[in-house]
């Protein structure tokens, strides 16, 4: 449970982060709405694994929009990542289970990406 600002992770592994360097390449983080749990959890990743060269999000179509992304990115506090080299993307799961039945270029959704349901 986190309450506040509080980050539990940052708390938990405090001396374990000052002793061992994260050394994670990659996170996936699967069914991520930006909750606050979810937030700190990726944040943790993100201020602290330094040799991180890729984070992958896969969003629920519903979330997905402009807003929300800018949010994350400020949420998440990506200008403060440890590892320079780190790449983050957002994606849809619309993308991820349609992928294999997609036959011809009339099979591909004409809907914008950028348009939030909330």
């Amino acid at each position: 449970s986190i309450s506040g600002d509080l980050n539990l992770w940052k708390r938990k592994h405090r001396d374990l982060i000052k002793c061992l360097d994260l050394r994670l390449k990659t996170v996936v983080m699967q069914f991520y709405r930006g909750i606050r749990a979810q937030v700190n959890f990726a944040t943790f990743f993100i201020l602290n694994a330094r040799m991180l060269e890729l984070m992958s999000f896969k969003v629920d179509t519903e979330y997905y929009c402009r807003a929300f992304l800018a949010e994350q990115r400020k949420e998440l506090q990506l200008e403060k990542r440890a590892s320079r080299g780190a790449r983050f993307h957002f994606q849809t799961d619309r993308l991820l289970r349609c992928y294999s039945m997609i036959n011809n270029v009339r099979d591909l959704d004409l809907s914008d990406p950028f348009v939030c349901k909330r």
